[in-house]
């Protein structure tokens, strides 16, 4: 098996869900939640969805996907745009509740 942490988050995504690819995906996400500055407002516990965030920080949804493509909150698999494992991502009908 190859070092698993010499390999991309792309190339890491596209291995097979094993506990050893699991494991080092949950440490990648890990490192790089304790990285980021967490703001916190005990109001702000909504769903909201890419693109409402996007418009609420002034940017487009291309500008902000590209930021969670860097982030690691999405993952680029074969051409398509997937959600990462992190536990806060979850999918949003496109109907309203």
């Amino acid at each position: 098996m190859e070092k698993l942490h010499c390999l991309t988050d792309e190339q890491l995504a596209a291995l097979p869900r094993t506990p050893e690819v699991q494991l080092e995906i949950q440490q990648r996400l890990y490192e790089s939640a304790s990285e980021a500055v967490e703001a916190w407002n005990e109001e702000a516990n909504e769903l909201v969805s890419i693109e409402d965030a996007a418009t609420e920080l002034g940017w487009s949804l291309e500008e902000m996907l590209e930021q969670l493509l860097r982030d690691g909150l999405l993952l680029e698999v074969d051409g398509e745009l997937v959600a990462s494992p992190h536990p806060d991502i979850q999918y949003m009908p496109s109907e309203p509740f």
